[in-house]
């Protein structure tokens, strides 16, 4: 009989644990906004709305930036140049809600050779992104936040002769994705706990054929 009683309560205790579930980490949603590639300088705000779900314990942010640009160069000089360029576009991120942050983008033509008088036209882009996690103070994200987003771009000219001069057209874009994290419970399916019922059933049975009278 002690050994049914064992049984039984080792059973039952597996049962509750099994339908209590078990708590898992996951993706509760996800949520994004962009500007599109325009025409440096940026001076444009990105903003999400409210998360209607619950259970959210941090909240990732990435803020991505991207340039695309095209460098016109002429050499001047009586000789032939050997040399690069290229667009520097400097992105900042603030906002009221998350930390300040900052992405610094270069688009160069690589090493080039330009004969005496030539005029030539480069393609370059260049693309980075900057993360942070927040896991304190939801409520003011959960309820929708926004980014200003603002870039200053300039043109970088590195020939050892000089006489070499250009003109650099740049267009960004910068993306804001947000992640909601939290948890989710597993709960067993109905099959399994019909049978670990059934098994329990069985137990009690047993248990109840060596009682003492």
């Amino acid at each position: 009989m002690k050994r049914a009683l064992r049984a039984l309560g080792t059973a039952a205790a597996v049962a509750t644990l099994v339908g209590a579930g078990s708590a898992n980490a996951a993706i509760l949603g996800t949520a994004s906004d962009s500007v599109g590639f325009s025409e440096t300088e940026l001076d444009n705000t990105l903003s999400v709305g409210p998360f209607s779900g619950t259970g959210v314990t941090s909240i990732d942010i990435t803020l991505t930036g991207l340039i695309d640009t095209s460098i016109t160069l002429t050499n001047d000089a009586a000789q032939e140049q050997e040399g690069s360029a290229e667009a520097q576009s400097d992105f900042t991120f603030t906002s009221s809600e998350i930390s300040p942050a900052s992405l610094g983008l270069a688009a160069s033509t690589g090493s080039i050779t330009l004969s005496s008088g030539q005029t030539d036209t480069f393609a370059a882009s260049d693309s980075g992104a900057t993360s942070q996690s927040v896991s304190g103070g939801l409520a003011a994200l959960l309820d929708g936040f926004a980014v200003d987003v603002t870039t200053d771009t300039a043109l970088l000219i590195d020939f050892g002769g000089g006489n070499v001069t250009g003109t650099q057209d740049t267009e960004a874009r910068a993306v804001l994705n947000v992640t909601y994290n939290g948890e989710t419970t597993t709960v067993p399916a109905p099959g399994t706990l019909a049978l670990l019922g059934a098994a329990l059933l069985g137990l009690g049975v047993f248990g109840r054929r060596y009682n003492v009278v």
